[in-house]
């Protein structure tokens, strides 16, 4: 990385999520990193609803927006799905810039709080 934290041609593209060594795609990072999935699951958890996460990242916004049937829900759901996209890039980076670790609870709890913040805002 050079003084602009700019990766350089030859730097590691690996999930430094997860520690697994596959490249880090936007589907990798949002959909399909063992962290990410952990984070998923506990927020459907608490939705109380479940589905099959699809591999593409705009299916997956599909599922959460047929998962209720009330547009103010729906634009809820969103929140949580947004909060919980931007907590998952936001930990990647602060690991990648800051060297610092989240924790799964941790990533939750944040998404949780995050959408409920915009909410408010709305």
């Amino acid at each position: 990385m050079t003084l602009r934290n700019i990766f350089s041609p030859d730097a590691s593209i690996s999930c430094v999520l997860c520690n697994n060594h596959v490249v880090e795609t936007m589907t990798h990072l949002f959909l399909h990193c063992r962290v990410v999935i952990s984070v998923w699951d506990k927020i459907m958890r608490w939705l109380d609803f479940n589905f099959i996460p699809p591999h593409n990242l705009f299916a997956h916004l599909e599922c959460w927006s047929d998962a209720v049937s009330t547009k103010k829900l729906r634009n809820f759901f969103w929140l949580i799905w947004h909060a919980t996209i931007w907590v998952s890039w936001k930990a990647s980076n602060d690991y990648i810039f800051n060297n610092r670790e989240r924790e799964v609870d941790e990533l939750v709890e944040v998404a949780k709080i995050l959408s409920y913040r915009w909410r408010l805002n709305i």
